[in-house]
């Protein structure tokens, strides 16, 4: 099974089994095997690096934590959190990395009173698409004021995102609610195209 038929029904109906998902496919999307290497990873990061001095992150679909470490150690981030709507995601996140903190937590549903300077969202917004203008809500009150969101999109022609959740209406939406945007872009890599954003709470 393809892990995006976990997450939409027959190409149409978002059901996001997310938790199903981390339990019965042993390394999802391959995100274990790039760990660094990942593209967006490379890409969000260096974009960070000019207009970002670490203080308090929470990583938004942090998965098993493959990537947790690394984003503490290219930025310099003082205290790391990572948030993923799977449990068995988190579980293994902890157990591979004890010293840092992890929540479950569905980013459209609630915040937990979770604060941060920077929010990250690699490959993860289009995911809340049905719900994006809540989801971006709980992003604005969880960010601190002049935080930053980060995000990366996949922006192929032939995605689903077209269809679900364009990344101009995305960028339009988190305009209209308290955000100024700081950076945006479109990579062409190998056979990816993927936008890298950064945008601010004002």
């Amino acid at each position: 099974m393809n892990c995006n038929d976990y997450i939409i029904k027959d190409g149409a109906e978002f059901v996001r089994n997310f938790d199903t998902m981390y339990k019965e496919v042993t390394d999802p999307w391959g995100q274990e095997a790039r760990g660094t290497e990942d593209t967006s990873f490379r890409l969000l990061v260096a974009v960070l690096k000019n207009i970002y001095s670490g203080k308090q992150m929470i990583d938004i679909g942090c998965g098993p934590g493959h990537l947790s470490v690394a984003f503490c150690t290219e930025l310099g981030i003082k205290k790391y959190i990572g948030c993923d709507i799977s449990k068995a995601a988190v579980e293994k996140a902890k157990s591979v990395n004890p010293e840092l903190e992890f929540h479950e937590l569905d980013i459209i549903r609630e915040t937990k009173g979770i604060k941060g300077t920077l929010i990250t969202a690699l490959k993860t917004l289009y995911y809340c698409a049905p719900e994006i203008d809540v989801t971006i809500d709980n992003i604005h009150e969880m960010l601190e004021k002049e935080g930053y969101l980060a995000y990366s999109y996949n922006i192929k022609d032939d995605s689903f995102t077209k269809r679900f959740l364009d990344i101009d209406v995305l960028r339009s939406k988190l305009e209209e609610k308290g955000f100024r945007k700081k950076f945006l872009s479109d990579y062409f890599i190998n056979d990816e195209r993927i936008a890298i954003d950064v945008f601010q709470k004002i």
